[in-house]
């Protein structure tokens, strides 16, 4: 059993041959929850955050599922959500990582996670901000063509356009 718990040859083979080996011959053990864990925490370290971001979403959907969700209650849900708020970034979907960083850093009790979630928003501001008068601009830029070729109504559809930004 101890072969299958080695993380180092996974690391340098850069594949989850072992976890997946340990997941199917272990399926109803309490280890298999750390398996879960550690194979998005290896992806995460490869910058696999794509097969990251889909393990994190895979435990959080069993610790919501009622059968046999009292296995997975040992990872807490908000380094869950922080790890997979940071695969969000990292993948440059930054809407997505700056949603859960909010909810995260809402909690109350200022937890560990709600702590760096708070960090993460300030960094994350400045370029959602930069995201999004980028889009502005884009969008001005194909209103001003469209508006050249049709030769007229430069005041209606700016407005319009107004209405649908904010």
């Amino acid at each position: 059993m101890n072969e299958y718990l080695c993380i180092s040859d996974d690391v340098k083979l850069g594949k989850g041959v072992k976890f997946s080996k340990f997941i199917n011959t272990y399926r109803k053990t309490k280890l298999l929850v750390d398996v879960h864990w550690y194979k998005s925490w290896v992806s995460y370290l490869r910058e696999d955050f794509d097969g990251a971001a889909k393990g994190i979403k895979y435990i959080l959907s069993q610790k919501k599922r009622r059968r046999r969700r009292y296995i997975w209650r040992n990872i807490p849900e908000d380094k869950l959500k922080y790890w997979l708020a940071k695969s969000y970034y990292k993948k440059n979907e930054l809407l997505k990582a700056e949603k859960i960083f909010k909810k995260l850093s809402e909690d109350n009790l200022l937890s560990y996670y709600s702590y760096l979630s708070k960090t993460h928003l300030k960094i994350i501001a400045p370029k959602i901000k930069a995201y999004t008068d980028n889009i502005n601009k884009s969008a001005d830029q194909i209103m001003t063509r469209e508006i050249s070729s049709y030769g007229g109504y430069a005041s209606i559809v700016r407005m319009q356009r107004d209405d649908y930004v904010n």
